[in-house]
């Protein structure tokens, strides 16, 4: 079997020489340096193949030469001058560019921030459609309350308009006699038709009761009606009599009482021993 390979060649710096770039390189010629651990590459060429630049695309301890510290709102920096790194405090109207949110400019080697479309830490004011993490029902801190939170905390209550309550709904009671839209509760229902029994016997303090009792003596009642139906009404003051000549015989009342009082005609009889003959005077 024949095994095809192939070699290409990088330059190379000793460990004891000089840290950084090589002074020229061809272009796409790699380049390493022991020194600081770096890989370097010709980037362009000036026509003669030779490459116009030099960049760093590697390093063999990256994490050894990133510095200490770091803090919120910070991001690491290449730095040209000594081709090692930094922390940089993002600040507004620093590294501003026309892109969008943070993007690397100079190759890949800075970073920039767009702060027309990042909000702010304090009092940051979001526009489009935000999401965050729904925090449990029933939470009550300084978390975001997110729509979601907001719809589960909401379907424990009914609407003003037309609720559908469940379960022991509770409500003012109302003082008795009351006549308006205000609920009734079950203690002002039973106040009232306490109110309509009053002093009811406990044998008629129903409507069944008094139903049943109106129902047993139906006759009564029948017998009772006829015999009111019978009898004179007051305001009639005795016109309603069926045979007045017989009332006024049961009444004793004669001739006397029978003629009209502007023409009455004594026809005998005496008053205090006058003695009447029936002539004028």
């Amino acid at each position: 079997m024949v095994e095809n390979s192939a070699r290409f060649r990088v330059r190379s710096r000793a460990a004891g020489g000089a840290g950084g770039a090589p002074a020229t390189l061809l272009t796409g010629e790699l380049g390493y340096n022991m020194a600081d651990g770096r890989f370097y590459v010709g980037f362009g060429d000036d026509g003669n193949g030779v490459a116009t630049s030099i960049k760093t695309i590697a390093a063999d301890d990256f994490t050894a030469n990133v510095p200490a510290g770091g803090a919120a709102a910070q991001v690491l920096r290449k730095n040209e001058a000594n081709d090692g790194y930094e922390w940089q405090t993002l600040s507004e109207g620093m590294f501003y560019s026309a892109g969008n949110g943070l993007t690397l400019e100079n190759g890949g080697t800075e970073f920039r921030v767009n702060f027309g479309i990042v909000a702010k830490l304090a009092s940051p004011a979001f526009s489009g459609a935000p999401t965050a993490p729904t925090a449990p029902k029933g939470t009550a801190t300084e978390q975001l309350a997110t729509t979601g939170f907001t719809a589960a905390a909401l379907a424990d209550y009914a609407p003003k308009d037309s609720a559908e309550l469940t379960g022991a709904p509770t409500a003012p009671t109302a003082a008795q006699g009351t006549n308006n839209t205000t609920i009734a509760t079950t203690a002002f229902v039973i106040a009232e038709l306490a109110a309509i029994r009053a002093g009811a016997s406990a044998a008629y303090d129903t409507f069944f009761e008094l139903q049943q009792l109106l129902e047993q003596d139906a006759s009564g009642l029948a017998a009772l009606t006829t015999t009111v139906a019978g009898k004179l009404q007051k305001d009639q003051n005795l016109a309603d009599l069926t045979d007045k000549a017989a009332a006024r015989g049961n009444l004793a009342l004669k001739g006397m009482a029978q003629q009209a009082p502007d023409a009455v005609a004594i026809t005998g009889g005496t008053i205090t021993g006058v003695v009447l003959d029936g002539g004028s005077f």
